[in-house]
């Protein structure tokens, strides 16, 4: 599912296409945590990392699942409570 498309300007005035944000899927959501996250995980791993820092903070993905005046859904992934924002 993609948000409407539209145009800003960049740096010197030039435009730039983006998508308007959309509130996710949850087969996206699904995606996201179990395929893109685990796979970064993966790649730190094989360059030879001892672990990695998830940024949950300052807007941010997960900062807006966790912040309940973000968060506006209405499913298991949202309505009100930390334990449903923090799924």
């Amino acid at each position: 599912r993609k948000g409407r498309p539209g145009t800003t300007l960049g740096y010197g005035g030039q435009p730039v296409p983006f998508e308007t944000p959309h509130a996710l899927t949850r087969q996206e959501i699904q995606r996201i945590v179990h395929q893109d996250y685990v796979r970064a995980a993966r790649y730190a791993q094989q360059a030879g990392f001892d672990g990695i820092e998830i940024h949950a903070a300052h807007g941010y993905l997960i900062d807006q699942f966790l912040n309940n005046g973000v968060n506006q859904r209405t499913d298991e992934y949202g309505v009100g409570s930390m334990e449903n924002r923090s799924r």
